[in-house]
């Protein structure tokens, strides 16, 4: 079985807070030791005219002898992201953003998850030609304590209706 809860306050304009917890009795669903998990979060977000500001911290909490023999029973990261949107022509939107996050995963490679620390920068801009249509660009600097860098750039189109 699983619960999750989540509590949010936004009785101030613009802002909004919450924090979350999610318990899971197996999270590996498939050996018979304990490996009950509970994550504990919090978010922010707030706009003021064209500034925005976003944010999120989360830790699981995982029990088993398997996730602590990969030192991966406890597992944590944040992130922290300012961004700037200006509107022009109409429903004609071109935004900004920087995020800062850091990640903890477990501290050794298992299976396909690659473990350890990770440091991740990113940078990017959208455009809104209309309200519903967003046209996507950004760059991501992922470093790996212990020296291993990554660079990704992603392209997207995003439609809502």
């Amino acid at each position: 079985y699983a619960a999750t809860a989540r509590v949010r306050y936004s009785g101030i304009e613009g802002l909004d807070l919450s924090a979350f917890a999610n318990y899971q009795n197996d999270i590996a669903r498939d050996n018979d030791e304990d490996n009950s998990a509970l994550l504990l979060g919090a978010t922010v977000s707030y706009r003021n005219g064209g500034f925005g500001l976003k944010g999120l911290i989360g830790d699981w909490d995982i029990e088993g002898a398997s996730f602590e023999a990969n030192d991966a029973d406890s597992q944590w990261g944040y992130y922290i992201e300012p961004s700037y949107t200006w509107s022009f022509g109409g429903d004609q939107k071109v935004g900004v953003f920087a995020r800062y996050g850091y990640y903890d995963y477990a501290k050794v490679d298992v299976a396909e998850a690659k473990g350890g620390e990770y440091d991740e920068y990113s940078v990017g801009v959208n455009y809104w030609p209309t309200d519903n249509v967003v046209l996507k660009a950004d760059f991501t600097q992922t470093e790996k304590d212990g020296g291993n860098s990554n660079e990704t750039y992603n392209f997207g189109v995003g439609y809502s209706f």
